[in-house]
């Protein structure tokens, strides 16, 4: 499917989190809805995990125009301890910040490679400590004021896509609540051993604002579902066409004629697959795009 507003596209990202930093599974208040611009353009692939050789650690969350917000683990070894902090950019290119939070003052040099800094200790001799960008740590990434990317496995911010658990992310990189999910080519869906088949047809031609949900109590009706299983015989044994689906901010929702939930779901990016999960079951069936 081609919604009007653009194609979207995703990447499966690896699951590996630096120890004692969250990764987050549900996204929360989009911070550009604020009106407050998330980060630099320019220096926005700087957002990701950096690590030195000693085992400590850095994630940079956000560049605005004068300031850095990051996050560290002292080392991840020893189960050191996690903080954040706040740097001030102190020349006009933005690649040299610092930071006085331990009451010393501590230099940033900044790439989207490595970030270096150098500490003062107490006899005034200056440590450096290089940390280097290290991919595929991280899936949501939780900013300040409840910001949330998603980290894919080269490092960099996803934009202008849906994520692998089916969240639509802007241009810009954060996380659109107001989105919903995000929509997936419409088509038939079948599942492993062939047994249930699916058809999702997505409204054709939806701009970003039919597609966009008021509040947390709206609801969008993106597209009909059709349903048919297989007998061992391989004859269609049943089969329903009156069903829809419903786009929320807790994601998408199979709704019968009366509007009955009878499945929940959400696409795994653009990879042509959908993880589906009919009322009263526990677990998720994988269906694939045939």
């Amino acid at each position: 499917m081609e919604i009007k507003f653009r194609r979207i596209t995703a990447y499966l990202a690896a699951v590996t989190a630096c120890a004692g930093l969250a990764v987050l599974s549900t996204p929360a208040t989009v911070y550009a809805s604020k009106g407050i611009q998330c980060q630099i353009a320019n220096m926005s692939d700087w957002v990701g995990y950096y690590e030195a050789k000693d085992g400590s650690c850095l994630i940079i969350e956000s560049v605005s125009e004068t300031s850095v917000y990051l996050g560290y683990i002292d080392s991840i070894e020893a189960g050191g301890e996690e903080g954040q902090d706040v740097l001030t950019f102190t020349d006009q290119a933005r690649t040299q910040a610092e930071s006085t939070q331990f009451g010393e003052s501590a230099r940033y040099t900044l790439n989207r490679e490595s970030v270096t800094v150098e500490r003062p200790d107490q006899n005034g001799v200056h440590s450096i400590t290089r940390y280097a960008r290290k991919n595929g740590k991280y899936t949501w990434l939780k900013l300040q004021d409840d910001v949330y990317y998603w980290m894919q496995d080269d490092g960099a911010v996803l934009k202008d896509g849906v994520t692998p658990d089916g969240w639509y992310v802007g241009s810009d990189g954060c996380w659109d609540p107001y989105m919903g999910m995000g929509p997936f080519q419409s088509g038939t869906y079948t599942s492993h051993d062939g047994t249930k088949v699916y058809g999702f047809y997505l409204k054709e031609d939806m701009s970003m604002e039919e597609w966009r949900l008021k509040d947390a109590s709206d609801k969008r009706m993106v597209g009909t579902v059709e349903y048919s299983h297989i007998s061992p015989s391989g004859e269609e044994d049943e089969s329903r066409s009156d069903m829809r689906l419903i786009n929320m901010m807790e994601g998408y929702v199979v709704v019968d004629t009366a509007g009955r939930i009878v499945a929940d779901l959400y696409p795994v990016g653009d990879t042509g697959q959908i993880m589906l999960r009919r009322s009263g079951e526990q677990g998720y069936e994988s269906l694939t795009l045939r």
